[in-house]
């Protein structure tokens, strides 16, 4: 693969058609796949949240309740494949479908394509612009007001992932929009958010129907039917889209004219392999270079599409097996970021790791 020219000496250039090259036979979305894979994970979702409310075990109402919320998770990455338009090879039953798996996470269509699709993707690790799980620079976090540096140390905490997700991403941007994240007001951002509004209480409605069927309390068989699978999902997200992007060797950008797009989509998109089966059951939401490099690849062709991308380009991406310590050491080192050095730092301002735009670009040019 030979390389195109960089405005940047020393960094890593892209040869934009050798690389969709490589991934265009990848996407190509089926039909019945996708239809199997969403009717299946519904199937599921409505299964394990009757069973928290049925079972009379308190530990079996917990666990479905929890099984609830991984599995709005996963109807999740079936809406944001849907919402890309790799899902299926109709566009108008991908919005049907992404609209209703939206609906458990209470995220309006249309406002996920705006700050997902028309904003992560173009603008991935700009600062100005991705506002997902972006850092503070040192002078940045010294200015912020007292409460706001301790939610950003709660934000950047394990336990912080779903505060995170739950306020900064969903309250300000998915539903009903704050004017100040998202001016521009459309009538389908109304239309989504009434609808995802309306699905939500289809569902407490649906809760409230079974508890009185199997005679149990309304307000406990909401708790783990309905809050119990909403506070699981935010923290899951928080904690998946927080690795996507955040790592030791991965770089952020405050200007346009030190970032590159092919360089933030490789580069600054992490892969981290979990365990087979796991990344199965995760509907391939972790193989994030392949998808930021080419988002028609359908999720279930993903795990391929990353391995080709692999072969020709593995020196420059970071790929990492997720263990504990690792992503222990992610949550530690990565608190502020210098945009300057491009190093992170911790809350101290103190560098915790080399300059991350250092890492890879000796390899040669695949």
């Amino acid at each position: 693969m030979n390389s195109t020219t960089n405005k940047h000496p020393g960094r890593h250039t892209y040869d934009v058609k050798a690389v969709t090259s490589l991934l265009r036979p990848f996407a190509r979305a089926s039909l019945m796949q996708p239809i199997a894979i969403f009717v299946f994970d519904l199937t599921l979702y409505a299964g394990a949240t009757t069973i928290a409310v049925a079972s009379d075990l308190v530990a079996i109402k917990i666990l479905a309740g929890c099984v609830s919320g991984l599995l709005i998770g996963l109807l999740f990455v079936v809406g944001h494949d849907a919402c890309h338009g790799s899902f299926t090879p109709k566009p108008r039953l991908n919005r049907l479908i992404g609209m209703v798996a939206f609906i458990p996470s209470a995220h309006a269509f249309s406002l996920w394509a705006l700050g997902h699709n028309r904003i992560h993707h173009r603008y991935t690790n700009l600062k100005e612009i991705d506002y997902v799980w972006r850092p503070f620079s040192k002078p940045e976090f010294d200015a912020l007001p007292m409460h706001r540096r301790i939610l950003e140390r709660i934000y950047r905490s394990i336990s912080g992932h779903g505060v995170y997700y739950a306020y900064e991403i969903w309250w300000k941007n998915m539903l009903f929009p704050n004017v100040s994240e998202v001016p521009e007001r459309r009538r389908e951002y109304t239309a989504d958010s009434l609808l995802a509004v309306m699905g939500n209480l289809l569902v407490v409605a649906s809760i409230l129907l079974l508890a009185k069927h199997y005679h149990h309390g309304w307000l406990s068989s909401l708790l783990v039917a309905w809050l119990l699978p909403f506070v699981v999902w935010n923290w899951l997200m928080g904690f998946m889209i927080y690795q996507h992007h955040t790592h030791p060797s991965v770089a952020w950008f405050d200007n346009t004219e030190d970032w590159e797009y092919w360089e933030s989509q490789i580069e600054c998109t992490t892969h981290i392999k979990f365990p087979r089966i796991f990344n199965f059951i995760l509907h391939n939401i972790m193989e994030h270079p392949a998808h930021h490099a080419f988002t028609a690849i359908p999720l279930y062709k993903l795990s391929r599409a990353q391995e080709r991308l692999e072969q020709h380009l593995s020196a420059r991406m970071t790929v990492v097996r997720w263990t504990p310590r690792d992503y222990f050491r992610t949550v530690t080192d990565c608190k502020l970021y210098d945009y300057q050095t491009h190093r992170w730092l911790d809350f101290t301002g103190q560098p915790t790791t080399e300059s991350s735009l250092i890492r890879a670009h000796s390899a040669a040019a695949p």
